[in-house]
């Protein structure tokens, strides 16, 4: 609680620009101040006059911090919204997002008690998924794997363990 209070001090004394903020909350949330690092990082949101892949980030950080806080429906409200700035392109540059991306949504619906909840939110993740390159990086398939067992679905265990499978060829090729 004292490191609480002295974040929340030293936060009243600076500017409330999105650097401020972004340490501020970045730190509640290894402090483990969620609800309050999810408050910040609506204000992150407010402030920020970023380009559309920043302003993706910045939803995915709140996305995160919403599922990690317990809150699956408002994460997954996040991640609807995060979708709608992303980049049409998948590849290139913008890989690493879309994984990032990717594997939120997967984790969402791990935290989704409502079976028929997690099967839709399933579907919808998985279809994000088709056309993301380098699987392997980022725990994309772990996060996969483990909303394809929440959902029910195994056919796509099957698929997604055929996808690991030619990902650590695909990782080891990169690597070797």
């Amino acid at each position: 609680m004292a490191a609480l209070v002295r974040l929340t001090a030293w936060a009243a004394g600076e500017p409330r620009t999105e650097g401020t903020l972004n340490t501020l909350q970045h730190h509640l949330a290894q402090l483990g101040f969620l609800t309050e690092a999810v408050a910040v990082q609506r204000e992150v949101i407010a402030v920020s006059d970023a380009p559309p892949e920043a302003a993706a980030f910045n939803l995915l950080t709140l996305g995160r911090l919403q599922r990690r806080a317990g809150d699956a429906a408002s994460a997954w409200r996040t991640l609807e919204e995060t979708r709608n700035v992303m980049p049409a392109d998948k590849r290139g540059l913008r890989a690493g997002l879309w994984r990032h991306f990717v594997k939120e949504c997967f984790l969402v619906v791990t935290h989704t008690p409502d079976d028929a909840t997690a099967r839709r939110r399933f579907a919808v993740s998985d279809e994000h998924l088709r056309g993301v390159p380098g699987l392997w990086m980022d725990g994309v398939l772990d996060a996969a794997l483990a909303a394809a067992e929440q959902a029910g679905d195994p056919p796509a265990l099957d698929r997604y363990r055929t996808l690991r499978q030619a990902a650590d060829r695909e990782r080891e090729q990169n690597i070797g």
